[in-house]
């Protein structure tokens, strides 16, 4: 056999592992040693994270539905975190300020730095990071933190769902294909021990496990979550803390996204 054929071979028995012999694995050691999680309803003090940048055609849909979680509002903190927009944005979230909404009006320096900055000032013991283009469930909040009642709980991330009010969009198909594996899983993963790391659109973690991300070009989410597991506590994924985004319009458009995020994820790992 020449070394081109065995390459060939070796590569494609590869992706069989990854798609197929990956979560078989999984699903075996989750069954051998699984580890429950020690759920309760608790209301810790949670600061909602939220980064904009020129994000007036979405922001006031964000934070409408963002004031009607149902979470205690005594225990809960909104902090949107403008990363130098010049757009309505920050007019419009001032707007929110009798709804207990606080703005940090940042110059543009990039939405790692923003998020470091905002989780420098929250003061919630809980910090959850959403997406200005996520919406989410209204019981996502408690559906999260009920897992900061295990100890060995560090991070939870939420449930990404795509609003698929047309199917028949390849971009929009592939994608919604494309999570319902990762959630798998991620379910698998966090039975096991501790998935990899969260998804943008919704995750928290424990105040006191937040490490500034220090390259600007890492996966921001990749690089918060993640280091929940490299001190010691799991991650672990919550499919009751549901957010729903729009799918993407083209195959184009996606795969150029794709680009970007691997290499950004890269850069994090």
């Amino acid at each position: 056999m020449t070394f081109a054929a065995i390459l060939f071979f070796s590569t494609i028995a590869l992706c069989c592992y990854v798609y197929l012999g990956y979560p078989l694995a999984l699903a075996l050691l989750a069954r051998l040693h699984r580890r429950e999680v020690r759920t309760q309803a608790v209301s810790p003090t949670v600061s909602v994270i939220i980064p904009a940048h020129n994000e007036q055609r979405i922001i006031g849909r964000k934070l409408d539905n963002t004031v009607l979680l149902h979470y205690p509002p005594e225990r809960l903190e909104i902090i949107v975190v403008s990363d130098g927009s010049t757009d309505a944005t920050e007019s419009m979230v001032r707007g929110y300020a009798q709804h207990g909404v606080r703005l940090l009006a940042l110059p543009r320096c990039g939405k790692a730095v923003a998020l470091n900055q905002a989780a420098s000032q929250a003061s919630g013991e809980i910090l959850v990071f959403t997406d200005a283009n996520a919406i989410l469930d209204a019981h996502a909040l408690l559906a999260l933190v009920r897992n900061f009642h295990d100890p060995e709980i560090g991070g939870v991330c939420g449930n990404q769902r795509y609003n698929m009010q047309d199917p028949g969009i390849p971009a929009g198909d592939g994608e919604n294909l494309y999570w319902r594996y990762d959630k798998w899983i991620k379910g698998l993963e966090s039975r096991l021990g501790s998935t990899v790391a969260a998804d943008g659109s919704l995750y928290a973690i424990r105040r006191s496990l937040f490490v500034p991300i220090a390259d600007a070009a890492q996966a921001d989410d990749l690089a918060i979550s993640a280091r929940v597991v490299t001190q010691g506590f799991r991650l672990i994924f919550e499919p009751k803390a549901i957010s729903y985004e729009d799918p993407p319009s083209s195959l184009e458009q996606e795969f150029w996204r794709k680009v970007r995020v691997t290499n950004h994820s890269v850069r994090a790992i």
